[in-house]
């Protein structure tokens, strides 16, 4: 059998060998306890757990918590079989104000063996409310206290078991300790101190929820003394949250670590509705992110009104899931012949938008003008056309552009002008992104605030409430479209001139360069003009040379000689 362990770790303090016991320090139990019953108002029949969480045993609803005869009494058992030689060696019930707590005082003599004594509560059952199948952790609160004994207590503690069975056995089966499975204990550490407690310990712990429709608790004692003053078994769950139109029930607290989401309903009444999720998502310390205010709202037709959503009378509609929106008059060329109207019917040979309820009615506007042939270059379309002549009396008159390639199985005419098309006059749209080769149905609406402009058409427009007119092309190869050629074209061309004009100013300047040297070469030399022939290192040519008409210098005179 797979046994649950408890974090809490056993504190066993105190530990003797087998000796003469004899009774507790304490041996006025009720007198201490009738006193902190007095001062306490955790023992008071009054305190109880929060209104939300789940209880699931309170040791003191029971009157003669301890019996022998009714099926819902505690039951106790002595296993060690030596509890007539020494008092109040079982569990017994407590007397005095705290009349509902179990108190053990287990003693041994030499020649005794260990101490050995169980109690058993009633059958602790799930209920069956809403939402209890979701309940991931049972809880346990115990309040107790252990006293000194004449000579060291052999224990400390007292071990708690669980027997997890669907519905409740017989005598036997339920005091039968081999059924029940370890989950922790309760233990004392003061009794390292040097005289009793004067107070209640309390011990909170949790366990995974049984798998079975319910379960038996038990209490083991192996020689100590003491009293278990309360026992509370017990789930969590978050309290319920009611807010405007909207109402979230309580649900058991997720476990440790993790959150749990709690599907709200919109309330008072069938004419209330949400606008988004009604989640409300709880953690398991209890704290939740409660749902929006305006979560839950007046269905269309209907206005919030002192708490509850009332119909709109005829004549009158309201379009939205809204508790601020009240009932108005219908617009224009609009009738709400019913109660409750969330949309006035338009009249005659008007419409509107159906995305605009509170727009008035009018008459779509004529079609568009056809002018010209679409232009088709490449892949790219030019579609041209001329504004309506009747605008339906709105002054919002225009033009929306739907394609739809031909042959396309299911396929829709989608719309391909990012904003609405506005003018006088003859308009054109430049239709961009095509397939070569491809056919193409081009379809130009005229549109005003009461047709609308819906994203899409079907293949048989049959959703079109303004007027139209369609146009069927055949796009070409792919490639430059003709503008683009022609700049392409010419701008090739400027390169090829320029580099033309280049290469006859190069050719021109050689020429010249070549003539003019050609002519120096044959020249004849003047006067102080020489060849490079006449500079050559050796040259055994006579220079001839013009005598100079600068007057000759006079020779220098001799130099004296140095005395």
């Amino acid at each position: 059998m797979d046994f649950l362990v408890l974090t809490l770790v056993l504190t066993l303090s105190l530990w003797g060998p087998p000796a003469v016991r004899g009774a507790c320090v304490d041996d006025d139990e009720t007198a201490f306890f009738d006193d902190e019953c007095r001062t306490s108002d955790r023992f008071s029949a009054d305190h109880v757990l929060p209104p939300d969480w789940g209880l699931l045993l309170d040791s003191y609803d029971f009157s003669g918590l301890v019996g022998t005869t009714t099926v819902e009494q505690w039951r106790t058992l002595d296993v060690d079989g030596i509890s007539t030689s020494v008092p109040q060696g079982i569990w017994s019930e407590n007397g005095g104000i705290c009349q509902h707590g179990l108190r053990i005082c287990s003693t041994m003599l030499p020649s005794q063996n260990q101490q050995n004594n169980w109690i058993f509560s009633d059958y602790i059952r799930f209920p069956s409310v809403p939402n209890v199948d979701d309940v991931q952790e049972v809880f346990f609160d115990m309040s107790f206290r252990f006293t000194q004994c004449v000579t060291p207590c052999v224990n400390s503690y007292a071990t708690v078991y669980r027997y997890d069975v669907n519905a409740p056995v017989s005598a036997d089966q339920r005091v039968a300790p081999s059924n029940y499975q370890l989950l922790g204990g309760i233990a004392d550490s003061r009794l390292n101190q040097a005289t009793s407690p004067t107070n209640n310990a309390n011990s909170v712990w949790s366990i995974p929820r049984p798998a079975t429709n319910g379960f038996y608790l038990a209490f083991r004692d192996e020689g100590n003394c003491g009293t278990i003053s309360r026992v509370y078994v017990y789930y969590r769950r978050s309290p319920g949250y009611t807010g405007t139109l909207v109402t979230c029930p309580s649900v058991p607290f997720p476990i440790q670590g993790s959150t749990s989401t709690t599907q709200g309903t919109c309330c008072c009444g069938l004419n209330a509705e949400n606008k988004s999720t009604l989640d409300r998502i709880c953690s398991a310390d209890g704290s939740c992110v409660d749902p929006a205010t305006d979560v839950c709202g007046c269905s269309p037709g209907f206005e919030f009104i002192n708490g509850v959503c009332q119909a709109c009378p005829a004549g009158m509609f309201q379009p939205d899931i809204s508790i601020t929106s009240s009932c108005v008059a219908c617009p224009a060329n609009s009738a709400a012949l019913l109660p409750a109207s969330g949309v006035c019917d338009c009249t005659g040979a008007t419409v509107r938008n159906p995305a605009m309820p509170r727009n008035p009615c009018a008459e779509p506007p004529s079609s568009p003008l056809l002018t010209v042939e679409p232009v088709v270059d490449g892949t790219f379309v030019t579609v041209c056309w001329g504004s309506a002549l009747n605008t339906g009396g709105l002054d919002d008159l225009h033009y929306n552009v739907y394609v739809h390639q031909v042959g396309m199985d299911g396929a829709m005419y989608n719309k391909v002008n990012d904003n609405p098309i506005t003018g006088s006059g003859e308009l054109c749209h430049e239709i961009s992104g095509l397939n070569s080769m491809s056919s193409y149905a081009v379809v130009v609406t005229s549109a005003n605030g009461a047709t609308g402009d819906p994203p899409t058409l079907d293949q048989q427009l049959s959703s079109v409430q303004g007027q139209f007119v369609a146009y069927f092309v055949d796009t070409g190869e792919p490639g430059l479209r003709k503008g683009d050629a022609i700049a392409l074209t010419f701008f090739m061309t400027l390169i090829f001139v320029a580099l033309i004009t280049a290469a006859i100013a190069i050719t021109v300047m050689w020429f010249v360069c070549v003539k003019r040297n050609a002519t120096m070469a044959t020249s004849p030399k003047t006067n102080g003009d020489h060849s490079m022939s006449d500079y050559k290192v050796g040259n055994t040519a006579k220079v001839e040379t013009t005598p100079s008409t600068r007057p000759s210098r006079p020779p220098r005179p001799p130099t004296r000689p140095k005395v």
